[in-house]
């Protein structure tokens, strides 16, 4: 059986997961939450190398892989050039969709620190007077342990988010796709949301078939018991 290995630090990359589960159906997904080394927003870049790296060997040892997809902006931004000259597979990464946002109206993108700071994409942005770069502290973190209790995540986002005047809102991290609620709670109006989900799964077609011929299987491994999160995880991927 051959699986598509599908790799975040937390609940963030289920957003990812469950489009590619409903284009792909037939395919078989491994979805490895790597909350033993969450969050990867903080880690260096050449720490994050190391241990994706042995990440990936281990799983490689148990299953056949055929695409390994990065549901993670940080993990995209720090180790997606090094894993694609260390391993003969093909990588889907995440990117902030900064591109199909109005640059003409006012944009807050928020992230991760080590995906602000490592990605290309963002670099050729970061003069834009008209886009504002917020990197999110524990916010990541602060959704994987109160998923169903978001008055931590408020409170935070009003810290870290003081500017309110923004038209469009870039997300450049997967976890922030489930707060598009509190974010515009914490702003106070509507925003245009921007992420990069459908921009995954388009670029899986090269490698996926969406055919329904029979339906495939979800596997959920965690780095680091914890049957509540993993619970949080069967119930996204069933709503």
């Amino acid at each position: 059986m051959n699986y598509v290995l599908v790799i975040d630090s937390g609940v963030g990359g289920v957003s990812i997961l469950k489009e590619l589960r409903k284009k792909f159906p037939s395919e078989n997904f491994l979805y490895v939450l790597d909350n033993k080394f969450c969050p990867y927003g903080n880690k260096p870049k050449i720490l994050l190398r190391k241990h994706i790296h042995k990440l990936i060997c281990s799983f490689l040892q148990m299953y056949n892989i055929k695409l390994i997809v990065l549901a993670c902006n940080t993990l995209t931004a720090t180790t997606i050039s090094y894993l694609r000259k260390k391993f003969k597979l093909n990588f889907v990464g995440t990117e902030p969709p900064i591109r199909k946002a109005d640059k003409d109206e006012k944009t807050l993108l928020i992230a991760t620190k080590q995906t602000i700071k490592n990605s290309k994409l963002l670099k050729k942005y970061k003069g834009n007077k008209k886009v504002k770069f917020v990197a999110l502290k524990k916010v990541a973190k602060l959704l994987d342990e109160n998923f169903y209790d978001r008055k931590k995540i408020i409170k935070s986002l009003e810290k870290q988010i003081k500017q309110k005047n923004f038209q469009n809102v870039v997300l450049g991290c997967t976890h922030y796709y489930f707060l598009k609620k509190e974010i515009e709670e914490v702003l106070g109006h509507r925003v245009n949301f921007f992420s990069a989900t459908s921009g995954v799964v388009k670029r899986c077609e090269n490698y996926l078939t969406s055919k329904n011929e029979k339906s495939g299987t979800i596997q959920i491994c965690l780095t680091k018991s914890d049957q509540n999160l993993k619970k949080t995880v069967e119930n996204i991927l069933q709503n």
